[in-house]
């Protein structure tokens, strides 16, 4: 329905009654003339009936005193019969428009041009003029709010639709934008979505506005996950960020900005840090390959440098926070191999030297207390192992208390030399030779080796110097306790060189008695075989079989091995072959004769 002022279209200038009604009758006259029983008003066209509708309203005295208001008010007029915005560029707040009766007087109307013209100027985007009219309360009742705003309320919503189906189109890989065109569809929603224009709407818009914005922020998830473009989404967001939305959408929005920015600046700190992450993957990938040849070879002797080597921790722990997931990987491969090192070889000195390189990474709380629990697990097992150790220290210590005890209520003459070096040789074995040097210095550790000492000097001289430099393997990680050792050797060493003379030649005398026995008792068992085959003692080849026994096989460690095994299994046969002449034969023909022409040659 349009408005029509019936003031104007009379032409009066007065509210004389007779001057009304000739002016009506002129009026009527001109319609009667009209070929389409119009008149021209304005900027357009007013029907007969329209006419007589809006002069019949003059009969009432509101209507028509409000009639002659606008008529005297003509920015107001012109904007409701034609739209004018001169009105709202004019604004002078008049003390009629708060008169509820005049308000719903020109509700209707006001409803319908203010519709029109919001519409039409959001369209075009003159943001200045839409300021403009969203500045100046519209003159309508509650009844026409939702026609006031019907135009633009349906634009916003095709716009939200528009927003969603870009959206659609992402997610479902139909999209025009790509991951190499990607940057473009930020300034195509600028375009589309002007910030200020929107911004500028009035609270009615409010929900419209927050639904504009989640949409835009659905736009942004969906280009993260479809192109991985966190730039492209992050800008998306600050868009949605721009308008003016509700505190309750802002805060999410902000949420998932900071979000986004931390991903997009990990991703540039990892562009620009992309060689330095590259080397220390590549310690991840040696730390991880440590721990699966841990069981092929230990090589534990030399960890702790081959870690070393891989990165410098002083390095690692300046570089910035985007290498704190990878600061807290190493120090969790380097605390694993710890455990691996402790599991397969029991080597605590290694496990911990890990562990405290591991401890020199700067890593987060939660990943510190991992490290110093394994920190502490491995100092108790070391107590634990140390403790058992100390105690086996001291069970030895015992034995060899007890032994030197023996030694000395006894003369040199009459000890058992071969019965103490074969008990000392059992005790003091490679494996635990190096057992007791791995224990820390303790006072149960220094009185072993002095007893030790006290008893190598009662030890026949060749053994005693062999036994001294065992003795100083255990105290090779004490250089104090080492030199304690070397001085104490020498002091053994002036000693028996003051031994009197004639005992050491008893000593000797006794020695070669004694070897005497035994070569005798070795010549009457030796070649038994030799000997049951060729019938006596003296032949010629069993003296040629005895010779090489004494003058080569003698010599070297593997002969007296083949010697100690011969005369252990050769009796048994001799005996066999002893009355067995034919097969004494066969034997001496094809086994013994040849071996003893070798030998005669040799």
């Amino acid at each position: 329905m349009k408005f029509i002022n019936p003031y104007e279209v009379l032409e009066l200038e007065t509210l004389d009654s007779s001057e009304l009604k000739k002016a009506k009758r002129r009026k009527l006259a001109d319609f009667e003339f009209s070929d389409d029983n119009t008149i021209q008003y304005k900027n357009d066209k007013i029907h007969k009936a329209d006419f007589i509708r809006v002069v019949d309203e003059l009969d009432e005295d509101k209507k028509s005193n409000y009639y002659w208001f606008l008529k005297g008010h003509s920015e107001l007029n012109d904007f409701l019969t034609m739209g004018d915005t001169w009105f709202f560029l004019n604004y002078q707040s008049q003390r009629i428009f708060d008169n509820t009766e005049f308000i719903d007087f020109i509700s209707p109307f006001f409803a319908q041009q203010y519709d029109k013209t919001l519409a039409n100027v959001f369209q075009k985007q003159d943001v200045n003029l839409l300021k403009k009219l969203t500045s100046v309360p519209p003159l309508i009742s509650s009844f026409h709010i939702d026609q006031t705003y019907k135009g633009l309320r349906k634009i916003l919503d095709d716009k939200i639709e528009e927003l969603h189906q870009i959206r659609v189109s992402i997610d479902n890989e139909e999209s025009f934008y790509n991951e190499y065109n990607v940057s473009q569809i930020v300034s195509d929603l600028q375009a589309k979505i002007n910030i200020e224009l929107y911004n500028a709407l009035p609270s009615y818009f409010q929900s419209q506005k927050d639904e504009v914005a989640q949409r835009l922020r659905n736009i942004s998830v969906s280009v993260f996950n479809a192109f991985h473009s966190s730039k492209e989404a992050l800008d998306i967001i600050q868009l949605a960020l721009e308008l003016d939305i509700s505190s309750t959408k802002r805060q999410n929005f902000q949420e998932d900005y900071e979000q986004i920015s931390k991903i997009q600046q990990q991703k540039e700190e990892s562009e620009k840090y992309e060689p330095i992450l590259l080397k220390y993957i590549e310690v991840v990938n040696s730390l991880q390959n440590l721990i699966e040849r841990i069981e092929e070879t230990d090589f534990t002797h030399s960890l702790e440098d081959r870690v070393r080597s891989l990165f410098d921790i002083q390095d690692l722990n300046w570089q910035p926070p985007i290498f704190d997931e990878i600061r807290k990987h190493i120090a969790l491969l380097i605390r694993s191999l710890s455990v691996e090192v402790f599991n397969n070889y029991a080597n605590i000195e290694v496990s911990l030297s890990l562990i405290q390189i591991a401890r020199q990474i700067d890593v987060d709380g939660e990943t510190s207390q991992q490290i110093e629990k394994a920190r502490s697990d491995l100092r108790q097992l070391e107590k634990e192992i140390e403790d058992k150790q100390n105690k086996e220290l001291n069970q030895i210590l015992e034995i060899i208390i007890d032994l030197n005890f023996k030694i000395n209520a006894r003369t040199a003459l009459i000890i058992n030399q071969e019965s103490v070096q074969i008990f000392l040789n059992d005790i003091f074995t490679q494996e635990n030779i190096l057992r007791l040097a791995a224990l820390k210095t303790n006072s149960s550790k220094k009185r072993l080796v002095e007893e030790l000492l006290e008893i190598s000097e009662s030890l026949e001289p060749n053994y005693s110097r062999s036994f001294v430099l065992r003795i100083a393997r255990i105290a090779e990680n004490d250089s104090y306790l080492k030199q304690y050792i070397i001085n104490s050797s020498k002091r053994a060493g002036i000693k028996l060189t003051k031994v009197s003379k004639q005992l050491r030649d008893d000593i000797q005398l006794e020695l070669r008695r004694r070897k005497q026995q035994q070569q005798k008792k070795e010549s009457s068992e030796s070649c038994y075989i030799a000997t049951a085959c060729y019938g006596n003692y003296d032949a010629p080849e069993v003296i040629v079989f005895r010779q090489f026994r004494d003058k080569v096989l003698l010599k070297n460690s593997f002969g007296v091995a083949f010697v100690s095994f011969y005369y252990r299994f050769s009796p048994y046969w001799a005996k066999k072959l002893e009355k067995k002449k034919k097969i004494n034969g066969y034997v001496r023909k094809f086994l013994l004769q040849p071996i003893y022409n070798t030998l005669k040659k040799y």
